[in-house]
């Protein structure tokens, strides 16, 4: 509301400024008003320096008065595991965190600290996945060319092939999804904890399990993430932009057979 009214008032000053310096004041002036001419003239220019004052506060309203977002990448890789035949769910966690008893998919915590005094409020955090061709990168996989992969409907599954001769564990279906927003935060204050959503997560797992190449130590192909931090209050603010890079790196062991695949993924945060 207090925005509206400025906005206002910018608008309409200078108009009004404008109409007592050129019109009342100069025809008082020229009529023999001179005494009148000269207050009124006054009060033209006292809304003319009004106005570029009100300017002046917007724009560090604007560009000052805002918080200031930093994205932290953590430190810990994930680690990240997948064993076919047996169960096709993609397993990860923190490599700070014990094995899970059960199979569980963790996203990275993603830290949003803010260096300015200025607390932002009712915050967003929307993620975008660089787009890629799933059913491309699933077909030039040699590794799920072993398994039957069926796309379709926005969703991905893969499963043991037919027929089957031995115990397998069942097909998983999984979200396609490339862009996503976590819920929001009503306080952006000094340090916030937030993650990568689970949707856009597991996709760019998917994307490491089709490309990472069979050999330890091996690396993918580098994914990218857009990210936008945007908050309501203060009033006038520009989103904060960043990119988020991840890489898987072949965890496997010589000698080792299970889990199938076992990955790191790093990532790094990097000013668009």
């Amino acid at each position: 509301m207090a925005s509206r009214s400025i906005e206002l008032a910018l608008f309409w000053l200078p108009a009004i400024a404008g109409v007592l310096l050129g019109g009342i004041a100069a025809s008082a002036w020229y009529g023999g008003d001179k005494i009148p001419a000269i207050w009124i003239a006054f009060a033209g220019i006292v809304l003319f320096l009004l106005t570029g004052t009100l300017q002046i506060q917007q724009t560090v309203y604007a560009r000052v008065l805002q918080p200031e977002i930093e994205l932290i990448a953590p430190s810990e890789r994930s680690i990240v595991t997948w064993d076919p035949p047996e169960s096709f769910f993609i397993n990860a966690r923190s490599e700070n965190k014990e094995p899970y008893g059960t199979p569980r998919n963790e996203s990275p915590i993603i830290a949003i600290e803010n260096k300015s005094t200025t607390l932002g409020q009712d915050a967003s955090v929307t993620w975008s996945l660089d787009r890629f061709d799933m059913k491309a990168v699933a077909n030039n996989s040699t590794r799920l060319q072993r398994y039957q992969v069926v796309i379709e409907n926005q969703t991905f599954t893969v499963g043991p092939k037919q027929p089957i001769t031995s115990p397998v564990g069942l097909p998983m279906q999984y979200i396609q999804s490339f862009k996503q927003s976590v819920p929001p935060i009503a306080f952006l204050g000094r340090r916030v904890d937030s993650w990568i959503p689970a949707d856009i997560w597991m996709q760019s797992l998917l994307f490491f399990v089709a490309t990472l190449p069979d050999e330890p130590g091996a690396r993918s192909p580098t994914l990218t993430f857009d990210v936008v931090v945007s908050w309501n209050i203060p009033e006038g603010n520009k989103p904060a932009r960043f990119k988020v890079e991840a890489v898987a790196i072949n965890g496997n062991v010589a000698g080792v057979p299970k889990p199938a695949l076992t990955a790191y993924v790093e990532l790094r945060v990097v000013k668009p």
